[in-house]
């Protein structure tokens, strides 16, 4: 049988901040917002990509699960890349744009394994799961300047605190809330 949560030991090293570089069609399940929702009462900033369909957000979970900070891509010159969701989305960050050539995608780790780890080495990669890191690193930044923020808080600072786009960039982003 597997244990309840209730009779596992308590993490001594439980997060501060969950980035979730993942994107699911539909509504919020309960279940994932229960894990959301016990993770922040435990001090945790949920950090999620907002979605590589180039539609609302709002259709793609744990992005449109509460309390979540959602995060969609950027290109080179800081306007909505063309395949990122878009709508109810807290922050932008740079995430690539398509094209082929590095110079447009993010350098990020890699493993070669498909079945089990194998050799880590780097490569370049495109989406809101290369934005939602950079929000991450951010959060732990500012965690690290001031560890007694809490979830709610940490996210604050970082909406409240993040320039606005420029305006050559407000255009390209349609549909934006």
């Amino acid at each position: 049988t597997v244990p309840s949560h209730e009779s596992l030991p308590a993490n001594p090293y439980p997060a501060d901040i969950i980035n979730l570089s993942i994107g699911f069609a539909g509504a919020c399940p309960p279940y994932v917002q229960d894990a959301i929702s016990d993770a922040l009462a435990a001090g945790a900033l949920v950090v999620a990509a907002a979605g590589n369909h180039a539609t609302s957000a709002e259709q793609y979970y744990p992005a449109n699960c509460s309390g979540v900070l959602s995060v969609y891509a950027t290109n080179r010159r800081g306007a909505r890349s063309a395949y990122s969701n878009y709508g109810r989305v807290h922050l932008a960050a740079p995430g690539g744009s398509a094209g082929g050539a590095p110079e447009n995608a993010i350098l990020s780790t890699i493993n070669e394994g498909v079945t089990r780890p194998m050799k880590d080495h780097y490569g370049y990669k495109l989406g809101t799961s290369m934005a939602a890191p950079h929000v991450s690193g951010v959060a732990a930044l500012i965690l690290a300047a001031s560890p007694d923020l809490e979830p709610g808080e940490l996210f604050n600072v970082l909406t409240l605190s993040a320039r606005d786009f420029p305006a050559d960039a407000v255009a390209a982003c349609t549909n934006f809330g």
